[in-house]
C-alpha cells in the first residue's frame, strides 16, 4: 500500500499516472507472493520420469499430495478402494518409504525440483 508519508510529500505520488503505477506493481508483488506460497502442480507424466513410477502410481500420488484420502481418490478414478491402497503400497516400496505422508513430501520434492509443470509452479 501507499503510505501516507508518500501521499504527503509533494515531490512524489501527487500524480494519478504515478499512483496507477504504484497500485499496479504493488498489485503485482501480492501475487508474485501469493504464487511463491502455493505448492506447484506437477503432471503424473513429470512424476513418472522424476520418480520411476508407472502413470496410475503417479496419478495416484499426485492425488494424495493433492489433499485427497484413498477413498477419494477410488471414486474420483473410479476404481475400488483395496486397487487405490495397493498402488499406494507399491508406491511406498518404490520409493522405499513407509508412510503416505512421505509419499505426499516425494511428491512436493519433485515438483519442486522440476518446476511444476507451468501451471503455478515456480519457472
Amino acid at each position: 500500500m501507499i503510505t501516507d508519508e508518500t501521499q504527503e510529500d509533494p515531490g512524489i505520488g501527487n500524480d494519478a499516472a504515478v499512483q496507477a503505477r504504484l497500485a499496479a506493481i504493488e498489485a503485482r508483488l501480492a501475487a508474485l507472493e501469493a504464487r511463491q506460497a502455493m505448492p506447484p502442480c506437477i503432471e503424473p507424466a513429470v512424476l513418472a520420469a522424476r520418480l520411476g513410477l508407472t502413470p496410475m502410481q503417479c496419478r495416484v500420488a499426485v492425488a494424495l499430495a493433492d489433499g485427497m484420502t484413498v477413498p477419494q481418490i477410488a471414486e474420483a478414478m473410479g476404481r475400488k478402494v483395496n486397487a487405490v491402497r495397493y498402488s499406494v503400497k507399491e508406491i511406498k516400496n518404490r520409493l522405499g518409504i513407509s508412510t503416505q505422508a512421505q509419499v505426499v513430501r516425494e511428491v512436493f520434492l519433485a515438483a519442486w525440483k522440476t518446476g511444476g509443470n507451468g501451471r503455478h509452479g515456480r519457472q
